[in-house]
């Protein structure tokens, strides 16, 4: 496992957390799980992602979307996935990006990104991103 953490200092010092996980085997279970809203954060098929610029970019987007009050999606977690696409079509930027039953099959890389999105005063509120 490999971790990294970025604070976004134009969005009030919130910070993305990383962890790039390989061999997932329970991919339908955690789609399953965000689908039905018991987990609440992104998965992302590592595969997809060329590199971690690509991740904070898309997260940057999506923080900035939350700031103007114009997601195009429900929620930071689906923004953020989102916003990893070139096309504006919400439903095959998550096809694309996100996480598939099909992960469970093969031994596909995963990046799972807790997100704990906080402020500097050390209090957490509200939002963990998963990357898979």
């Amino acid at each position: 496992m490999t971790t990294s953490s970025h604070v976004y200092e134009l969005f009030g010092g919130r910070t993305l957390h990383l962890a790039y996980y390989t061999d997932v085997k329970n991919s339908a279970s955690l789609l399953h799980k965000i689908l039905s809203n018991e987990l609440n954060v992104s998965l992302i098929n590592a595969d997809t992602v060329v590199s971690l610029f690509q991740v904070h970019a898309a997260a940057s987007r999506a923080l900035l979307s939350v700031q103007n009050h114009s997601m195009t999606t429900n929620s930071l977690h689906s923004e953020l996935v989102f916003n990893l696409s070139g096309t504006r079509n919400v439903t095959d930027s998550l096809r694309r990006f996100g996480i598939s039953n099909q992960a469970t099959q093969a031994k596909q890389p995963a990046m799972f990104a807790r997100c704990g999105v906080g402020h500097r005063g050390g209090s957490t509120w509200g939002c963990r991103l998963c990357m898979v």
